[in-house]
Order: C-alpha cells, then structure tokens, then sequence
C-alpha cells in the first residue's frame, strides 16, 4: 500500500510565519492559498467534526487537524499490518514540505515535527501491539515483523477516565517472526452501558520485561463523545547533562498530549501528541536548548490536551 495519506495544517508556528492575526481562518486568502488541495480543508473540516468537538479557537483547529491527520494514518497502517497475509507493506505520503502549507507530510517546510511523524515511531515499531476496535469487542493483535519469534507480555486494563479500573489482566505472549497474531477477543458487552461507555476506555501496554515498550487507549465511541475532565496535568522537570527530563502526570485519562517549549520552536521531543491515563507517568525527553536550565524550562513549557480544545473551556 503507498502513497496514502491525509492532510493536516502545519504547525502554529509555521502558520505564524506566513499570516497575520487577521488571516489566522481556515477559509481567510491566505490559508485557502496556502492549500493546494482541491478539497483539503473541507475534507479536514468534515473528518474532524466526524471525531471530534468542533473548536473555539483557531489554535485548536491547528492543533486538532494534527491529532486528527496521525490518528487516520496510524488506524489504516494498523489495520494493514494486522492483514500481513495480503500486504507487505506501507508507504505513506508524505515525509516533508519544500514550503509552508496545509499538506499531506509528517515533518513540515521548517522540519518541524508534526503529531504523524512521533506517531510512526509506533506504529511502524517492530512490534506492534494494535486494537481491533468493534465495540464493546475489542481485539489484541501483535504483528511482528523480526525475523524471530517475539516473547513479551501484553496488559490490558478497562478503565474509567479517572483510573478506577473495572477489569484487567497480564497475558504473557510468545508471537511466531513475520506474522500477525489475534493474542485474544475481549467482549465488553456486560460491562458499558450508553452512560457509561463516555467515561469508559481499554488501556493496553506492550512489556518485554520491565520495559513498557507501549502504552494506547482505546474509547468505544468516537472521542467527540468522551465525558473528558480536566486531566490536571503537571510536569516535574531536571536536567541531565546536556537533556531535559520530563516526569508527567495526570489526575484523569489525558488524550493526545501535545508539549511545546514557548521559545524553541523547532524542539523535537522523545515523544508527543501521547496518551497519559490517570495514575500512570509519561517520562519524557528532549534537548537542553543552548543557555537554558531546568528553571527555564518550566516556565516556557505549554501543555495541551484534547480537553483543551473542548468548545465550552473557553
């Protein structure tokens, strides 16, 4: 499968580069000239009404279009490499921009990092642990793509927004080389109701030993219709070395968390645009920039979560 894809908007950054405040519209001159898709906004309009809150503010329509364009191509390559038998592979459109528009590419005309390029290193991981989502049925796959087999563990945890867990296991896997694996079907009939299903999720994790080597959630209905709470996010910072070490967590499941240093455009971190249920941490890293400290940090440091672009947050 190649040359699939779907459009985001840059960064709010780049977008900043070529409008003025008045021109920050998805329909204004100057974003529809900085469109050369035929359709491309309103395809992105329509999508991301289909999935999510329409926003307030255009920052979030930026920040949404972002979430909303790795979330498309992360559910097609999954669902590809769980069908290994009649593909051999996937080649999505595009890496990069040769300027800054609305497009298709994961890393943007600055080389700035969209949500799509930190969400490949997951979805193309050797190992990939995916969801089959039928809900209330949901189903775990491994695909393993190592010229070996593959021993490690899979847990899953059906859960509140709040971390209360309501079911769980571990389930310890051995997977054949070069092939995807059904590890099991859980049919959640008997535990979500219409209510409770907005403030119900299954968290899975991917543990080879001690190591998480994955963590995702999965609602069972679209993410517009998640009861989502203030998550509370909070950051402890330090330094180490030459990095930045971030130890982030949350007091209610946090979806698509997108972290920025306000100064440092162009800062890639070990990972963004992730998942943080309540109860759990994030440990996560970047770069020192040139003549910060830690202090420097925590006051440049923004985050932002799905329950930010929620409309009635102002």
């Amino acid at each position: 499968m190649s040359e699939f894809g779907f459009q985001s908007l840059p960064t709010m950054e780049t977008i900043e580069s070529y409008t003025s405040p008045e021109d920050r519209n998805l329909t204004s001159r100057v974003m529809e000239h900085h469109q050369r898709g035929r359709h491309g906004n309103g395809l992105i309009v329509s999508q991301m009404t289909d999935n999510f809150r329409v926003p307030e503010h255009f920052a979030d329509w930026v920040y949404l279009s972002l979430v909303l364009q790795a979330e498309g191509i992360r559910y097609g390559v999954e669902h590809w490499r769980r069908h290994m038998d009649r593909v051999g592979g996937t080649l999505y459109w595009q890496l990069n921009d040769c300027w800054p528009v609305a497009s298709w590419s994961s890393i943007d005309s600055f080389g700035r990092w969209k949500a799509i390029h930190y969400a490949a290193k997951h979805f193309y991981a050797p190992i990939l642990l995916s969801v089959e989502d039928k809900p209330p049925v949901m189903d775990l796959h491994l695909s393993n793509d190592l010229p070996e087999a593959w021993l490690g563990s899979i847990r899953w945890s059906l859960e509140t927004l709040a971390g209360e867990v309501i079911d769980s296991d571990e389930l310890v896997v051995t997977v054949p080389a070069c092939a995807d694996t059904l590890i099991e079907s859980l049919d959640f009939t008997d535990r979500l109701t219409q209510e409770t299903e907005r403030r119900t999720v299954l968290v899975t994790e991917l543990l080879q030993g001690d190591e998480r080597k994955c963590l995702s959630v999965h609602p069972f209905l679209p993410n517009k219709h998640l009861d989502l709470v203030d998550p509370q996010l909070k950051a402890e910072i330090a330094q180490q070395d030459q990095e930045l070490l971030f130890l982030l967590r949350a007091e209610s499941l946090a979806r698509f968390v997108e972290m920025k240093l306000i100064g440092q455009p162009d800062m890639i971190f070990s990972d963004n645009y992730f998942d943080l249920p309540a109860g759990r941490k994030a440990t996560i890293t970047c770069p020192l920039p040139s003549g910060w400290t830690a202090s420097d940090a925590e006051h440049a440091l923004h985050l932002h979560s799905l329950y930010d672009s929620y409309e009635t947050q102002g």
